[in-house]
Formats: structure tokens, sequence, C-alpha cells
């Protein structure tokens, strides 16, 4: 379901455990009223699940703004290793059930 594509210039970009961890799929919750997965929530999430995925987080996740709860909407980051690396990945929304949404991050290839 979640499909992950990077070169090699992401893969020297940043530590193999963040590129290996962002091919798994996290969920975030909305609020009632809200169709969004807030900024702080998608970071969060997704700093969670590469911690979950591979026993490390990393330094900081950076989103550019909330993920709308809608198939196929999608969102910026940029995902910061330890030692300072800078990698941008696309997270994208892959279900909606009421308030539950499943999406997927996709590191760049470059």
């Amino acid at each position: 379901m979640t499909s992950t594509r990077y070169g090699k210039a992401a893969a020297l970009l940043v530590p193999l455990f963040v590129v290996a961890a962002l091919a798994a799929g996290c969920s975030g919750k909305v609020s009632v009223g809200e169709n969004v997965v807030s900024q702080a929530d998608l970071e969060s999430g997704v700093a969670t699940q590469l911690e979950e995925t591979v026993g490390q987080a990393p330094a900081s996740v950076s989103c550019e703004d909330d993920l709308v709860a809608e198939v196929d909407a999608e969102v910026r980051c940029t995902v910061t290793s330890d030692d300072g690396s800078e990698i941008g990945a696309t997270v994208t929304v892959d279900s909606v059930d009421d308030t539950d949404v499943q999406y997927s991050v996709q590191v760049d290839e470059s």
C-alpha cells in the first residue's frame, strides 16, 4: 500500500535508518469539526513512526502545513537526522475513515 522511491543521492544524504523508515505507513486523527491533521500532529506522527520502525527517531521533522484529510492530499516535510543532514519527503493521504487518516511518506529521489 505504501510506496517509497529514493535515489542514491538521498541514500547518501541521510543515515540509512531514516530512508528505510520512510517506507512505513502512518496514521493520524482529525478533530471533530476539522478536516486536517495539524502540522504539529503530522510532524509528531512521522517522527514517532520512524522511531517505531527503526528504533531511533530523527532529530526533527518539519512539515510545511497541515495535511488535509482527503485521499491523495499532500504536504511537504523535511526530515533531519542527528548529524544535521536533511532530506525532503512528501506525505500523502491514503485513506480517510471518519476521524482516522492513513498516510504514507515518500522521500525525494535527489
